[in-house]
Formats: structure tokens, C-alpha cells, sequence
């Protein structure tokens, strides 16, 4: 295994390997770490890119294990979305998916979009996670002819 690299993001330092950057060679990490992009230094020697660096953090978790696994509590998908896009990740921008505006429908027709999801803790030291699995639309025909209370 080769040495590791750090990276210095908006402030926040990150150590990895050289193979987790490359993971995605498409990517403009793996653009940058292939050689094909110019690469700018801190002063303490770290690769630099001016980018969120907490957000990063799930950038490179998701370069580590092609999985996106967010808090529970996560409230950031926009942001998340723009940092993805802005390093070209594919799989991860197919993960956190564009939102989709719901279609018009006649007004007899109710739709929700539900989120399938399961909290779980890695392990007993871990904070639990929300694993996002899919998302399902359900439409529903609300009949027009009600009368009266239930």
C-alpha cells in the first residue's frame, strides 16, 4: 500500500489513499490524481481544493465504500448534491438523484413520494446511520362522491 495523501478541504484535512481517490477515474479526482488536472498545495504540503470540507467527509466515505450512508438527522442533500456534481461523481450523483417536481395530476388524484429507509448502527461504538434504499411514488384515485362525515 502506498504512502497516503491528505487533502486539505475548505480547512478540514483528510488522509486516504491514492487508490480511493482514483476510484472513479471519470471523476475530477480521479482526473486530478491520474495526472490529468493541475493540483494546488497548502503550505503545509496537503493537496488543496476550495470546496465544503465537512461535506466531504461523504464524498470520500462513499469513494471508500461506493455506499451513501448519511445521519438521520441529515439536512444537507442540496449542498451534498453540488459537491458530487462538482467532483463528478456519477454513482454518487445517481444516488442522491435530482429531485423530481410531481407531475400535475386531476384533482381527484392525491400522490406522496415515501422514502424507504432503515437506521441501523455499524457497531457498537458507531452512531446509528440512515441508509436511504429508494424512494416510491404512490398515487391514489380519491373518489369525488363523498357525502356527509365518516
Amino acid at each position: 500500500m502506498r504512502e497516503p495523501v491528505t487533502l486539505n478541504v475548505g480547512g478540514c484535512v483528510y488522509s486516504m489513499s491514492l487508490s480511493t481517490l482514483q476510484r472513479y477515474p471519470d471523476s475530477m479526482l480521479g482526473a486530478m490524481f491520474g495526472g490529468d488536472l493541475p493540483t494546488a498545495r497548502d503550505v503545509r504540503g496537503n493537496y488543496f481544493i476550495d470546496r465544503d470540507g465537512p461535506l466531504f467527509r461523504y464524498i470520500l466515505n462513499f469513494l471508500r465504500t461506493s455506499e451513501l450512508t448519511l445521519p438521520c438527522d441529515f439536512k444537507e442533500t442540496e449542498l451534498l448534491r453540488k459537491e458530487a456534481d462538482f467532483y463528478q461523481i456519477e454513482p454518487l450523483i445517481q444516488c442522491l438523484g435530482d429531485p423530481k417536481p410531481l407531475l400535475p395530476y386531476p384533482t381527484d388524484t392525491y400522490e406522496e413520494v415515501v422514502e424507504l429507509s432503515s437506521t441501523r448502527k455499524l457497531s457498537k461504538y458507531s452512531n446509528p446511520v440512515a441508509v436511504i434504499i429508494t424512494q416510491l411514488t404512490i398515487t391514489t384515485k380519491v373518489s369525488g362522491n363523498r357525502t356527509g362525515s365518516c
